[in-house]
């Protein structure tokens, strides 16, 4: 059988549509899984009746993490914060921790999973950090790579992705800043030193990163390698 990847859906600031960008649930598909889209739901019981589905999980990209969650007032810069996804989301992501369910974090589910299990993000880094919007927040379409990110050698990401530099797309502006606990840095933006992928060693597999690889799955085999290590997992 197949493992089913259980996949966070986005919403639609206007028109309230739920879902995600096909990319996602074609990067799993392609991997070997059966994606399996979730509603946009807060009940505990509608939740859970997913999760009981679950052999693995993806939390995607989308709008900023609301700052309150980790105990700050929103920054001028702050953007469009959806309160219902937030708290889906960090329900998922605590019980992905608890049951040791293999996990892929994107983006936003990279900064969401770090605060979700107590740590905090840097919430505009150009102000904050004085980093060049264009470097991480890239005009260009998502298909184009804007800059490369260190490996940490020895990390979980090394294993999966290798240990070169990797070109990748860049599109937000919040970003981690400090760790969750039982986490470390897999990758780093050289230049400014901007957190680009964290993982937990002592969790069955936990990787986060902070580009969109479903994105680039048909330009680099190491982009495509983050969702069949999720499928392998979750086969398991």
């Amino acid at each position: 059988m197949k493992p089913i990847i259980l996949v966070t859906p986005a919403r639609d600031p206007v028109t309230h549509l739920v879902g995600i960008r096909r990319q996602y649930l074609d990067a799993v598909l392609r991997a070997g899984g059966i994606p399996l889209l979730m509603p946009l739901t807060v009940v505990p019981s509608e939740i859970e009746a997913y999760l009981t589905r679950a052999d693995g999980l993806l939390l995607t990209g989308g709008n900023d993490c609301d700052p309150r969650m980790f105990g700050e007032a929103p920054h001028p810069k702050l953007g469009r914060v959806d309160h219902d996804r937030d708290a889906l989301e960090s329900y998922v992501a605590r019980w992905a921790w608890r049951t040791q369910c293999p996990t892929l974090a994107i983006c936003r589910g990279m900064q969401l999973l770090n605060v979700a299990l107590g740590g905090t993000l840097w919430q505009d880094l150009p102000s904050q950090c004085g980093t060049d919007p264009n470097r991480h927040n890239q005009p260009e379409d998502y298909v184009v790579t804007k800059h490369a990110v260190t490996i940490t050698l020895g990390s979980r990401l090394s294993r999966v992705v290798g240990t070169e530099p990797l070109a990748v797309n860049s599109r937000h502006h919040q970003a981690v800043r400090e760790l969750a606990p039982g986490f470390i840095v897999g990758a780093m933006s050289p230049t400014d030193q901007v957190i680009e992928s964290i993982e937990a060693p002592e969790h069955r597999w936990m990787l986060a990163v902070q580009w969109h690889p479903e994105m680039l799955t048909h330009l680099s085999t190491r982009h495509l390698a983050l969702f069949e290590a999720l499928v392998r997992e979750s086969s398991l």
